[in-house]
């Protein structure tokens, strides 16, 4: 059986309606799909990975069978500079150019540009950099809504985690994928809403004992014995009066499925109308084949709606180079083992400091004090025998202290990793001795930037391909005009399902890691020389007002020529 064609019936078998009892296997073969990816990805990350990623996040700290220092001291270093690092890659001013044939479309730019900031698309690329940067490949997913502004339709964009896609294992470069599957949990009220009459087909879930400490709601409740519905191995319920509990998975799977069909009477006719060569066969799925499929049932099965192969719904985000799978090693496993070691050695003179290095009494004999009578709390009283030598007796012996060589060591390797990860004292904002010259400032920042930089080399890939897919859906979703008004201008975007007729440009250095200090310094220069006029320079530099005040100030120049014009005549 091909995994990318797939069946909707075994062979051999008759096609017969689906039961409560079986699952559809289409839906199985989505379960190998995702088989297959997930052995990949637990081969490049190892088991839990998903949970040791959360828990890195939020500082969780795992609970061991073991003897641990309390209190724990967190440092949390890497996860400081994992954050930094993706502001810093999603930094950018994100300027996308449209061309239909040779003539540039700035009326469809500026729509573009307003639709990405209204709906706050940077923030989804910082997400997806957070993912990537802790976890190690992240997601972008574009898709549509067309219930969404009072009918009107919108297209979105979401930052997914690597858990809920699955992607062809065989290549890391996705224009050699063969198929994709995207999971995503959805109450059953918004899946009826999606997709309509067809998810009523979806079967009941049975109670676990797990999950249910008696029926469900509205229901009545039977006392705990033989009869109650949390006894293994009952009938809890049937499919008239218990639906589902809780976001069931929908699993859409998008694969490049080459089944072909003959070609109907009517399409020979208008072959050979044109003088065309009639084939015997061609693809049933020519743009490829999307399946939906959501607790074994199938909810949707036919052409996708996007070509597949040359987009993906969702598309890879790394924070280092893939080796030959999607999955690329996370940052933090080249560092972290430094953090831990930091974190151990510091909790564990916390505690010697608090409790190893208390005072030990010793008392003489001849003191006829007892251990019962000295509770050694501060200013305490005590009185000693009549035979006791003055000023003897009574001994307090602390331990050595521990060297300075222990209490520094975990900042020698907090020290480490922020020199591996680029986090030098210039990058921070801290000049060196003798380096005080902007020049000198920004290059040993630039320097401090190689990591960031490999990054945004394959960030900027994933953003020109989300730019072109965002295009896409755009052109094929909006069939009305959508209006956007952004400070009293009023920006449109005219429907046009012709959108291979488009080209989408990012221009190169768009997702360029810079300092806003290197930014300014560029621009200034470039005015300074005469290289860029005084609009640009405002709209580079995300000056607020930037239209007003670029014509102000070209109404005030143009003003002062006219002036000495006149002077002159």
């Amino acid at each position: 059986m091909s995994y990318t064609n797939f069946r909707t019936v075994a062979p051999g078998e008759v096609a017969k309606p689906q039961t409560g009892n079986e699952k559809d296997i289409r839906s199985r073969q989505i379960d190998e799909l995702i088989a297959l990816s997930e052995d990949a990805r637990r081969e490049a990350y190892g088991p839990n990975s998903d949970t040791d990623n959360r828990n890195l996040y939020l500082l969780f700290e795992r609970t061991r069978k073991m003897p641990t220092f309390r209190p724990r001291i967190a440092a949390p270093q890497l996860q400081i500079l994992l954050l930094n690092e993706a502001a810093e890659l999603t930094d950018a001013h994100v300027r996308v150019f449209i061309h239909k044939g040779d003539d540039r479309d700035r009326a469809r730019e500026e729509a573009f540009r307003q639709h990405w900031r209204q709906n706050f698309f940077s923030i989804q690329l910082l997400m997806s950099q957070v993912y990537a940067l802790f976890s190690g490949t992240s997601f972008l997913e574009v898709g549509d809504d067309p219930f969404a502004n009072q009918g009107r339709g919108n297209v979105w964009l979401r930052a997914r985690l690597q858990g809920k896609v699955h992607c062809d294992p065989s290549s890391w470069w996705p224009p050699d994928w063969t198929w994709q599957v995207i999971e995503q949990e959805l109450q059953l009220d918004e899946i009826k809403r999606v997709y309509g009459r067809t998810a009523e087909r979806i079967r009941p879930r049975g109670a676990k004992t797990k999950e249910l400490a008696g029926p469900p709601a509205g229901r009545l409740e039977m006392p705990p014995g033989p009869m109650s519905e949390t006894i293994r191995g009952l009938q809890t319920s049937t499919e008239a009066d218990y639906d589902t509990g809780g976001p069931l998975t929908v699993r859409r799977a998008f694969v490049r499925d080459t089944t072909v069909r003959e070609l109907e009477k009517e399409e020979k006719l208008l072959l050979e109308s044109k003088k065309l060569p009639v084939p015997d066969y061609v693809l049933q799925y020519p743009l490829g084949r999307m399946t939906v499929d959501c607790e074994g049932t199938i909810l949707s099965d036919g052409e996708a709606w996007l070509p597949l192969g040359e987009m993906w719904p969702a598309i890879p985000v790394w924070s280092l180079p893939p080796w030959d799978n999607v999955w690329c090693p996370p940052p933090p496993k080249y560092t972290k083992s430094l953090q831990d070691a930091a974190e151990q050695q510091m909790t564990q003179t916390y505690e010697n400091a608090r409790r190893l290095n208390n005072g030990m009494i010793v008392i003489h004999a001849s003191t006829g004090l007892t251990a019962n009578t000295v509770a050694g709390l501060p200013g305490e009283v005590v009185v000693v025998s009549a035979n006791s030598p003055p000023g003897q007796g009574v001994d307090i012996k602390y331990p050595n202290a521990f060297p300075p060589g222990m209490v520094e060591l975990p900042f020698k390797y907090l020290s480490l990793q922020k020199e591996l990860r680029g986090a030098t004292a210039a990058r921070q904002g801290n000049l060196n001795p003798g380096n005080v010259g902007p020049d000198l400032f920004e290059s040993a920042v630039s320097l401090s930037q190689a990591g960031t930089r490999l990054t945004g080399q394959f960030f900027a890939w994933s953003v020109q391909r989300v730019c072109e897919l965002l295009f896409y859906t755009m052109s094929k979703s909006f069939t009305e005009q959508q209006v956007f008004l952004d400070k009293g201008k009023k920006f449109t975007w005219d429907p046009d399902t012709n959108a291979d007729d488009y080209r989408i440009q990012l221009p190169e250095g768009a997702i360029r890691p810079m300092s806003q200090t290197a930014l300014r310094s560029m621009v200034i220069e470039l005015k300074k020389a005469g290289m860029m006029d005084v609009r640009h320079a405002l709209d580079m530099l995300d000056v607020p007002e930037a239209d007003e005040i670029a014509q102000a100030v070209e109404t005030e120049m143009k003003l002062a020529a006219l002036a000495r014009t006149q002077r002159k005549g």
